[in-house]
């Protein structure tokens, strides 16, 4: 949780999340809470900062679920840890619920280590059955790849990675369609529209492909989008979208959805 320490007001929910986290879930050790942290050049938060270490036996997922319905105003930063180290962690395979900060990346450390493929599939399996253990979250979610079609590299890597994702999961692209791009519901895995274009009544104002989530698949498929969506994998670093359907569009794109990479704009008439 990243937090100005000098607004009363955002301490006082910061505060209140923290107590509240805590007490749902008992298995999510608390770390520290160091409100000066940005001024230790080896913290890698530029901001007061809430440290919670989310262990192999507890429910990632169905804590990341809760947070982005109940954060309120606190910024919540979600970073996996893979064997890629700490620097490709927290700027390629992190997710944000709220606002972005920046951070310190000289104290993520410079190394980067590149996987073989043998030892990213290991890794990646491993990663994939400890979010699947976790409870299923108590909403579906879209899943939306969002990219410049101005930049070159971007959209190869979000060809790529739309692609790598219906493979993965055997899907076929543009299977799904509905009369609702805001709110649909399927029942099962399936991708929906893409477009490079999108009309007025898109939530997107950006080229994106869609991808409906049901409950039952969100741990393993927001595991898989997380560790494929950075250059490392893509070739690009690609945006993501995650957005829980709980009926009330506004309130899920604008505030209740995770994100990674650029927070693009939102096209908001469309969300009334």
């Amino acid at each position: 949780m990243l937090y100005d320490p000098l607004d009363a007001k955002v301490v006082a929910a910061k505060d209140g999340l923290k107590k509240q986290l805590t007490s749902k879930f008992p298995d999510a050790d608390l770390i520290e809470d160091a409100p000066l942290s940005f001024k230790n050049a080896s913290s890698a938060f530029l901001a007061g900062q809430v440290h919670f270490k989310i262990n192999k036996g507890s429910s990632a997922l169905s804590i990341a679920d809760w947070l982005a319905l109940e954060r309120g105003s606190v910024d919540v930063l979600l970073a996996p840890e893979t064997c890629c180290g700490a620097l490709v962690d927290y700027t390629q395979h992190a997710m944000w619920a709220g606002h972005a900060w920046p951070l310190n990346t000289a104290a993520l450390g410079g190394a980067v280590h590149l996987k073989s493929n043998t030892s990213a599939s290991r890794q990646e399996n491993a990663f994939l059955r400890r979010m699947s253990q976790d409870l299923v979250p108590e909403q579906d979610y879209l899943l939306y790849a969002l990219y410049a079609t101005a930049n070159n590299y971007q959209t190869a890597a979000a060809e790529k990675f739309v692609s790598a994702l219906a493979s993965a999961f055997s899907l076929t692209r543009k299977s799904c369609t509905s009369s609702s791009a805001v709110e649909p519901s399927y029942g099962k895995l399936c991708m929906m529209e893409e477009s490079t274009s999108p009309a007025s009544t898109d939530p997107m104002t950006t080229a994106y492909a869609a991808v409906f989530v049901p409950k039952a698949s969100v741990a393993e498929v927001f595991s898989w989008a997380m560790t494929h969506r950075g250059a490392d994998i893509s070739g690009y670093q690609v945006d993501l979208l995650m957005v829980p359907l709980t009926g009330k569009p506004s309130v899920d794109f604008n505030d209740h959805a995770l994100h990674v990479g650029t927070p693009w704009q939102l096209n908001q008439p469309a969300l009334k």
